[in-house]
């Protein structure tokens, strides 16, 4: 597998980091043994799995950030972009650096075998729910993982799918939150896992979600609140850095289901989302109690 991936730094308060960040499909974590291409250099890097620092994965996101150690980050010496800590709106232009496949012009090549070149793709952003941005922006194969770029050259989202006539990116607050948390309760030791294997509930905490009516329905990831036939139940997927939440319809619990449904983060002290106002006053008591609980139940 191969496609995009770009350096960036992410700070939050006193924490920063600087890594490698793509799409978990380009990079997934279970070999840590990868090459990168840099164009302006026409060098391909190879790196190894001792190379690396802290790595963090997610299907569910699809996003994957790789801390590389200071000694392999000295002798690359990447160009690191910078995050953008405001949240982007319809129609603001937006743009993304990729790495595409070319149509191969002999139909006998195969996909690995396809010309590619650095390139640049230009439009707008048509929509923003739950942990996506839906862009305008022209990509092809092997784009995955691309920076979706602002006006002032920061990164806003991580390119990940099309859909139809449209494309998927990874709201970059989503994954920066993710990828900060997860670091930070690595480092405390919170958490053993940082490639989206969750923690085991413990007997109490699990009792504690069941006396909440939150009933387990796949891998103690997928829970959905029972109890009240009267209005429409959602669901609540939980994982090692938030809780997220959907109203959406799901017809099965599979992976590829999951992460294509529109969910909204439920960060902790956070102030109550726009999403929430509809809701049920059950769900919003819900809600509000795992954004208070903030990580005792993950």
């Amino acid at each position: 597998m191969f496609g995009t991936g770009f350096f960036v730094k992410l700070q939050y308060n006193d924490i920063i980091i600087y890594g490698l960040m793509t799409n978990n499909h380009v990079i997934n974590g279970e070999s840590q043994n990868f090459e990168i291409y840099f164009e302006e250099r026409k060098e391909n890097i190879s790196i190894k799995s001792n190379d690396i620092k802290f790595i963090f994965t997610d299907e569910f996101i699809d996003v994957t950030f790789i801390e590389l150690k200071n000694e392999v980050f000295n002798r690359i010496n990447p160009y690191f972009l910078t995050a953008d800590d405001r949240e982007c709106v319809i129609t603001d232009p937006i743009m993304v650096i990729q790495y595409p496949a070319n149509e191969p012009k002999d139909k006998n090549l195969q996909e690995n075998e396809n010309i590619q070149k650095l390139s640049a793709s230009f439009g707008v952003i048509k929509s923003i729910s739950g942990c996506n941005i839906v862009h305008g922006c022209s990509t092809y194969f092997a784009s995955s993982g691309s920076p979706l770029i602002n006006n002032s050259l920061h990164v806003v989202g991580i390119h990940k799918s099309t859909r139809g006539n449209d494309n998927y990116s990874t709201r970059l607050s989503i994954a920066k939150n993710a990828i900060i948390t997860t670091y930070e309760r690595k480092r405390k030791n919170e958490i053993n896992n940082t490639m989206g294997i969750v923690n085991e509930l413990s007997p109490e905490n699990y009792e504690e979600l069941k006396n909440h009516n939150l009933v387990n329905r796949k891998d103690n990831k997928v829970f959905i609140l029972e109890g009240n036939k009267s209005i429409l139940p959602i669901h609540f997927y939980r994982t090692n850095y938030a809780w997220f939440w959907t109203n959406e319809t799901i017809p099965d619990y599979e992976m590829e289901t999951l992460k294509n449904l529109q969910w909204t983060i439920i960060i902790p002290h956070e102030k109550i989302n726009k999403n929430e106002k509809g809701l049920s006053p059950i769900y919003k008591i819900l809600i509000m109690w795992l954004r208070l609980s903030e990580f005792m139940y993950l």
